[in-house]
């Protein structure tokens, strides 16, 4: 099953960042075909796309469609174990990081992580009686990298970019929070961006259709 495919299906968006980096190693002039002289594999899967744009509601589908046929793919190989796993590479780029695969544990201790969150969700497990979220990456072998943002979203920014002095809002946010969205109902910081709503020049609240335009307005 290609796991990798289509790719203008899964270019925009956050998750764009799969598509980019898989493409970028694809034509990289540092790439070689033959396995026994590579330093590093790249595995190229789009998770964070097929999971949201495909309907994957729960772990369950996401391992029949995702990471089931990735991990039979991957051990078919005798490359995956050739360095304990420590020359594959795997991005993330999923609001909830490597825990859109509820299994990463299998390849966490060695393997290389590409991740656009640096924090996991602690959804099903004992330390949830502590924290919400914990650290899933390792600041000795994982990079963390920032999200896609499309070209033409970028252009849109610009051009609603105002100079300091024109800007007319101190601060605003508009987007998922505890109160609009059940995912996000322990989103701490959120909570209280929520709650400075009723400073003066403050604007917050979901989503909503100038939110280029208000950050073009705002200072921070």
């Amino acid at each position: 099953e290609n796991l990798t495919s289509p790719s203008l299906y899964c270019v925009n968006g956050q998750w764009g960042t799969e598509v980019l980096f898989h493409h970028f190693f694809l034509h990289s002039e540092c790439r070689t075909e033959d396995p026994s002289e590579a330093d590093f594999f790249y595995v190229p899967i789009y998770a964070t796309c097929l999971f949201v744009k495909e309907g994957m509601g729960n772990d369950a589908t996401a391992n029949a469609m995702l990471w089931d046929p990735l991990v039979l793919f991957l051990s078919s190989f005798p490359w995956f174990e050739r360095r304990k796993q420590m020359d594959h590479i795997f991005l993330f780029a999923d609001g909830q990081s490597s825990r859109i695969w509820d299994s990463y544990d299998l390849v966490r201790s060695e393997a290389i992580f590409l991740m656009t969150e640096a924090k996991c969700p602690t959804w099903d497990e004992p330390m949830r009686r502590y924290k919400d979220v914990k650290s899933c990456s390792s600041s000795w072998k994982d990079v963390i990298i920032p999200g896609h943002t499309d070209h033409a979203r970028v252009r849109r920014m610009l051009s609603r970019n105002r100079g300091t002095e024109e800007r007319d809002i101190l601060m605003t946010f508009h987007g998922r929070h505890p109160g609009n969205h059940k995912s996000y109902g322990d989103c701490g910081v959120r909570s209280k961006v929520m709650e400075m709503g009723s400073l003066d020049g403050v604007d917050v609240g979901g989503f909503v259709d100038d939110y280029l335009e208000r950050k073009g307005r705002s200072h921070v």
